[in-house]
C-alpha cells in the first residue's frame, strides 16, 4: 500500500512541474540580453524534488527489505570501517567510509544510496522526458524502484549511467563516458555500457537486431551450453563471483522464462515501429534516443536487466 500512496503522491505532484515548465518556455525573463532563471522554471525544480521526496523517504526508512539489505550491505558497512576487504566495488567502498566518517549507524547508508538514487533518476526524467508523469508511472511498474530496493549498487549505477546516456544522446560523448566510468566503481556491470558509445551512431535497423535476436532464441540452448564453458574460464576476480556453475546454470536455464522472452521480442518490435516514423527520421536527437534505446534492448539478457540498465526508454514516450 506505501507503494502505491507514494507513487500516486508522487505523480500528482508531478502535474506541478508540467504546468510551469510549460509556463516558463512563454515566460523567461532578460536582464541586459542575459536569460534569468525565471520564478517558473525555479517553482518546477522544487516541484519535482518534493515529487521525488515520498519515494526517497521509503525507500531510506526501509528496515530489512530484500535478501541483500542483511545479507549484503548491513554487514559490509561494518567491514569496510575495520577496513576488512568486501567483493564490493570501489566506488562503493568510498561512499560507506564517508558515511562511517559521520555516523556509526549502518541504516544512513541505505538513506544515502536511497535518496542519491531517486535524485539522480528524477533528475534525469525532468531533463529528458516529455512526459514526466509517465515516466514516474513506468519507474514504478517497470519494477525498476523495487528493485532498488534490494539491488542498492546496481541501480545507483545505472541510476548515474542514465544521466550518461541522456548526455550520450545529445552527442556529449565525453561527459557520457565520464558519467559511466563513475557509474562502474559502484557496480561493474554498467562496463558494457561503454558499447553503446561506440554503436548507437551505427544505424542498423531494429528490424534487423529482432531478427539476430529470433536467431540466437533458436539457437539458446546451444549458446547456453557454451557460456556455462566459457564463463568459468574468465579470470576477471570480480566476474568469477557471478560464475559458478551452479547458480550460473540456474540462471541461465530457468530464471529467464517465456513471457520475458516475449516481452523483450515485444518491445524491440515497438522500437522498430516507432523508427519507421518522419518526425523520428528528421530529428537528430530522437534518432539518438531511440538509437540507445534499441542497442539496450539488443543487447538486454532479461527484462529484469532491461529495466535496470534500459531507463532511457522510459524518459522518452517516444519509445
Amino acid at each position: 500500500m506505501i507503494y502505491i500512496i507514494s507513487c500516486t503522491v508522487s505523480i500528482l505532484i508531478s502535474l506541478g512541474v508540467t504546468w510551469n515548465k510549460r509556463i516558463s518556455q512563454s515566460d523567461t525573463r532578460t536582464k541586459n540580453g542575459i536569460v534569468l532563471i525565471d520564478k517558473n522554471r525555479r517553482n518546477a525544480t522544487y516541484l519535482m524534488i518534493l515529487s521525488g521526496l515520498m519515494p526517497a523517504l521509503v525507500s531510506a526508512l526501509r528496515y530489512g527489505v530484500g535478501t541483500d539489505y542483511l545479507h549484503n550491505y548491513l554487514p559490509w558497512f561494518y567491514m569496510i570501517q575495520r577496513g576488512e576487504e568486501t567483493s564490493a566495488e570501489t566506488g562503493y567502498v568510498w561512499l560507506n567510509r564517508l558515511v562511517g566518517f559521520f555516523t556509526n549507524d549502518a541504516q544512513w547508508v541505505f538513506v544515502v544510496t536511497s535518496f542519491l538514487f531517486v535524485y539522480f533518476v528524477y533528475y534525469s526524467i525532468y531533463k529528458a522526458s516529455d512526459n514526466i508523469q509517465l515516466s514516474i508511472l513506468l519507474l514504478y511498474i517497470s519494477y525498476t524502484y523495487l528493485i532498488s530496493l534490494n539491488n542498492i549498487r546496481q541501480s545507483l549505477a545505472s541510476a548515474i549511467a542514465l544521466i550518461g546516456l541522456i548526455n550520450l544522446s545529445k552527442g556529449r560523448n565525453i561527459r557520457a563516458i565520464i558519467f559511466i566510468a563513475v557509474s562502474s566503481l559502484f557496480h561493474v556491470s554498467m562496463l558494457p555500457l561503454l558499447i553503446i558509445v561506440l554503436l548507437y551512431r551505427i544505424r542498423i535497423k531494429a528490424s534487423v537486431l529482432l531478427g539476430i535476436n529470433l536467431f540466437f532464441f533458436i539457437l539458446k540452448n546451444t549458446i547456453v551450453q557454451i557460456t556455462l564453458k566459457v564463463l568459468p574460464l574468465i579470470s576477471f576476480k570480480k566476474f568469477q563471483n557471478y560464475y559458478k556453475l551452479d547458480s550460473l546454470e540456474i540462471y541461465l536455464q530457468k530464471s529467464i522464462g517465456i513471457s520475458t522472452i516475449v516481452l523483450n521480442f515485444f518491445l524491440m518490435f515497438l522500437i522498430a515501429l516507432v523508427e519507421e516514423r518522419d518526425n523520428i527520421k528528421t530529428d537528430e536527437l530522437k534518432k539518438n534516443e531511440l538509437s540507445i534505446c534499441k542497442y539496450l534492448q539488443f543487447f538486454a539478457p532479461n527484462g529484469r536487466r532491461m529495466a535496470e540498465h534500459g531507463l532511457l526508454a522510459v524518459l522518452h514516450n517516444q519509445a
